[in-house]
């Protein structure tokens, strides 16, 4: 029995059932709990129907927008589906609570994911006992459990985080150049999702230094300019109207 294939899967449908449960609560009465949610939800479900006007009281992170792309292929899917089946007259309904369901599917998904990602790191630079040990704390984490249930932020900057972690590894390793631009790729992208994932250039930086000491500083000014570039790709808001986004 190869457990390297059984156990991740086993972990990745665990993470899922877990965060499963009590998703949904809720949605048919029109509530959502995290007050968080609900302004990246009206934006996303907005942007899903074309409507590109950014209100004052919106999110605009990188998420909102894979939110809203969600949210649209599921309004053509059903469209579809309807005028396949004859139910309907095929139209592409953008209802707040439906919205709100995909959110709450990506963050499940991407929450099921980093129990997955875990499990890799362990892995590739630990050892199967610790891979295992790690993912399963994570999967039974409360918090993480939790927060896997909303359409919010927290959860897939986590694990887009997850990977920068594993080029950090690698880069303690090897000192590669490919493994800091990854990071920084990595990290980027994470900061697009929430600004708050700026400091884990921090991280970069101390294992850089700890490990290489004033040697190879390129490398590592290289990793921080990707991962300021990557940031810009796909937050390119944030320099259009930075006031609107700090503020």
């Amino acid at each position: 029995m190869n457990l390297r294939l059984i156990i991740p899967w086993f972990l990745f449908f665990m993470a899922l059932f877990l965060r499963g449960i009590g998703a949904f609560h809720g949605l048919e009465y029109g509530l959502l709990i995290h007050t968080d949610e609900e302004p990246i939800i009206l934006f996303a479900n907005r942007l899903a129907q074309g409507i590109w006007k950014i209100p004052e009281w919106s999110y605009c992170p990188l998420w909102t927008y894979i939110m809203a792309l969600s949210i649209k292929m599921d309004a053509v899917f059903r469209s579809l589906w309807d005028t396949w089946l004859g139910w309907g007259f095929g139209q592409q309904v953008f209802d707040h609570m439906r919205a709100a369901m995909v959110a709450r599917i990506l963050g499940i998904l991407f929450g099921a994911l980093g129990i997955f990602f875990v499990w890799r790191i362990g892995i590739k630079h630990f050892n199967q006992r610790i891979a295992f040990w790690a993912a399963l704390l994570l999967a039974l984490s409360p918090g993480h459990i939790l927060f896997s249930h909303y359409g919010y932020l927290d959860i897939p900057q986590i694990t887009v985080l997850l990977l920068a972690l594993d080029q950090i590894f690698h880069i303690h390793r090897t000192g590669l150049l490919k493994h800091y631009i990854f990071c920084g790729i990595w990290i980027g992208f994470s900061m697009a999702i929430k600004i708050s994932a700026a400091p884990f250039v921090l991280v970069l930086w101390t294992v850089h230094i700890l490990k290489y000491k004033n040697t190879q500083r390129s490398k590592l000014i290289w990793g921080s300019l990707v991962a300021f570039l990557a940031y810009a790709v796909w937050m390119p808001y944030f320099f259009l109207n930075p006031e609107f986004m700090i503020g």
